[in-house]
């Protein structure tokens, strides 16, 4: 446990340097420590707004290092999480650049600046809703569960070893065709 809360109180501090560091590269001051300043200009320029992802992305890491118990669901839903990062990444970067380049620039050629900052933030949204939706059937507890025992009593009610001949498997219910 306590390498767990090592590891947290180290994403911490490079979560807090890392914000730090986006601040000083949006706002544009320089300091003479360019350590501090060079990863969040690589941040900027390679994700621009949505680089203020990755902090968050490390402070939520350390959480669940440092929370009770391992939740599996937990840590591939963070994971996860990438995919509408990137996504809104390049919606940002449609939106702000002034030559988008890559994927976004494709776009913005296709369907102007308009269209494909909107193309890109309905795949973030898309992307958001369903990795919410999936949190339920990772979960492996409830409506999972009874949806798989409803199936289960379904095939057998509708079982080809059920025959006329034979009794009902269902209490209360005759066979239709006696012979």
């Amino acid at each position: 446990m306590q390498i767990h809360r090592t590891l947290s109180a180290v994403l911490t501090i490079a979560s807090a340097a890392l914000f730090v560091s986006l601040l000083f590269a949006f706002t544009g001051e320089r300091l003479g420590a360019s350590a501090l300043t060079a990863p969040g200009g690589f941040l900027a320029g390679a994700f621009s707004y949505a680089a203020f992802y990755v902090p968050l992305y490390l402070l939520a890491a350390a959480y669940l290092l440092v929370r009770n118990g391992f939740r599996r669901r937990s840590v591939v839903v963070l994971t996860a999480s990438i995919l509408p990062f990137l996504s809104a990444s390049l919606a940002c970067k449609a939106a702000f650049e002034t030559v988008p380049s890559g994927p976004a620039g494709a776009l913005v050629d296709l369907f102007g600046r308009v269209g494909g900052t909107a193309l890109f933030s309905l795949l973030t949204a898309l992307l958001i809703v369903l990795i919410a939706g999936s949190r339920r059937g990772l979960s492996g507890n409830g409506a999972t569960r009874s949806v798989e025992r409803r199936d289960a009593e379904q095939e057998e009610l509708v079982s080809p070893e059920t025959s006329a001949d034979a009794p009902s498997s269902v209490p209360g219910l005759r066979p239709i065709l006696s012979s």
